[in-house]
């Protein structure tokens, strides 16, 4: 498995020790499927598939306490699908 970085991040040497505190999303990881035998996609080892960010938006409605007022807010989310439920199909 092997996370493949937004461009903007930058790599922090802390205290000695080579880490990346993350300030934007992974761009994308790649996942080495060992039970599959699949062919290379592209420039990837075979049974490598990359698993891209999932941007979503959603509309949230809340009721202001004591007035009865609603607001509606426009989120964003992105997430990196990594749930066995997503990873893991079997025909």
């Amino acid at each position: 498995m092997k996370i493949i970085l937004d461009p903007h991040e930058e790599q922090v040497l802390h205290e000695g020790v080579d880490y990346i505190e993350l300030a934007y999303p992974p761009a994308c990881m790649l996942v080495k499927l060992e039970r599959f035998g699949m062919l290379a996609i592209g420039d990837l080892k075979p049974s490598v598939v990359p698993i891209f960010l999932v941007e979503q938006l959603m509309q949230i409605t809340m009721l202001r306490a004591g007035t009865g007022e609603t607001k509606t807010k426009t989120v964003k989310q992105h997430h990196l699908p990594l749930t066995e439920s997503y990873a893991l199909t079997d025909y």
